[in-house]
């Protein structure tokens, strides 16, 4: 969820589809103190309420409905509170699933931004290894670089169907390629505790590349083809790595 919902944020900070400089270099300062936030160590979960938060359900009760036909079982709600205090705007909360075996669980959350309305919902396993396996519709997720212990999956517009399948057919190969053990996942503590042990594999992976690289600026701004922008990126990244302590060098 913590990389979807960062993604977002850039998109709506970044100078680069404009050709004030001075207003990326505000951009790249604003991002590199939220992402220095988001990143500087572990997150705290809470159990959610999610009549407290201002998204709406809809989505969150299609896919309820989706998940029970499959034999999903609801185990509750959960907010990752680092996030919602350094992006306050995009405040949200996931409805948490686990099937009959416990060797997968769902997790599903409302984004709603002037820029995105969507109801993201991604399958994850974990396996005893420390390693996962994730199944997403979160098609912005691809655009930063995961740890290698995360193994994901996009599936752009992906049904609940869909991705509940596909991420069981790679569930399957894992399983047979790497005789992989999977922790199971059968409350909401144990969710509590993969969620933390997911984004701690996500920080240290951020702070190991100088939680930006020029790389995934390119990436991101990879539709514009303005011909100022190369320039735009390594001023952008320039930027940013200066407002990040010891990262300027890198």
């Amino acid at each position: 969820m913590l990389l979807f919902i960062l993604l977002l944020a850039i998109l709506g900070l970044c100078g680069l589809y404009g050709s004030a400089l001075r207003a990326s270099a505000r951009a790249a300062e604003d991002l590199s103190r939220q992402m220095t936030s988001l990143y500087a160590g572990p997150h705290e979960f809470l159990v959610a309420h999610p009549f407290s938060f201002p998204v709406s359900r809809d989505g969150y009760d299609t896919v309820c409905a989706d998940l029970s036909e499959l034999g999903f079982v609801h185990l509750g709600s959960i907010e990752d509170r680092t996030v919602s205090d350094a992006l306050p705007t995009m405040r949200t909360f996931s409805d948490v699933y686990t099937n009959d075996s416990g060797d997968t669980f769902c997790a599903t959350y409302r984004i709603q931004t002037p820029e995105c309305d969507l109801q993201v919902v991604e399958f994850l396993t974990q396996f005893e290894d420390g390693t996962f396996l994730t199944t997403t519709n979160s098609t912005p997720a691809g655009w930063m670089e995961r740890p290698p212990e995360i193994d994901t999956t996009i599936i752009e517009h992906g049904s609940t169907l869909q991705l509940s399948s596909r991420h069981a057919e790679r569930l399957e190969e894992a399983k047979v390629a790497g005789e992989k053990r999977v922790l199971a996942i059968v409350s909401l503590e144990d969710v509590l505790a993969t969620q933390s042990a997911f984004v701690a594999l996500e920080v240290r992976h951020r702070q190991s590349v100088g939680y930006l690289t020029y790389d995934e600026v390119v990436t991101m701004s990879a539709r514009d083809t303005t011909p100022y922008l190369p320039g735009a990126r390594r001023f952008f990244h320039w930027s940013f790595k200066r407002h990040v302590p010891g990262q300027l060098s890198q």
